[in-house]
């Protein structure tokens, strides 16, 4: 996580409503932890964003990492990351909620990405 991204405000004051999706920077300290979780991420393109909660507590963040499939993280509030899996991007899609990728611009990458003529099962992998 990287609480020091300019559109990250943890403080009650000026946080956004519950449920704002909001993109956020990748840092190289946040790129560290996620490979902690065994997968490395120095060479893949990381998405990473986050969705507020009612507090900075209930706040979700997510992280997927495009390298031999989606590998796709987790995180709420101050709590580390969990790695979820990797998921196969012609069967199955990583489930990252609909506002984060709208967020991040990126339906074409998370969206159906199976063959024409065969049927996607989405998080199901």
């Amino acid at each position: 996580m990287d609480p020091e991204n300019a559109e990250y405000d943890d403080s009650l004051d000026d946080r956004l409503p519950a449920g704002s999706a909001i993109p956020l920077t990748l840092s190289p300290a946040t790129r560290t932890q996620l490979a902690t979780t065994g997968v490395p991420v120095d060479d893949a393109i990381v998405y990473l964003g986050m969705i507020f909660g009612e507090t900075p507590q209930e706040d979700e963040f997510h992280a997927v990492a495009l390298r031999d499939g989606q590998h796709y993280w987790t995180a709420r509030g101050d709590s580390p990351w969990t790695y979820r899996g990797r998921f196969d991007a012609r069967v199955c899609a990583a489930p990252v909620p609909a506002e984060l990728i709208r967020a991040w611009g990126s339906t074409s990458l998370f969206g159906s990405t199976a063959p024409p003529g065969t049927t996607r099962q989405p998080n199901t992998c």
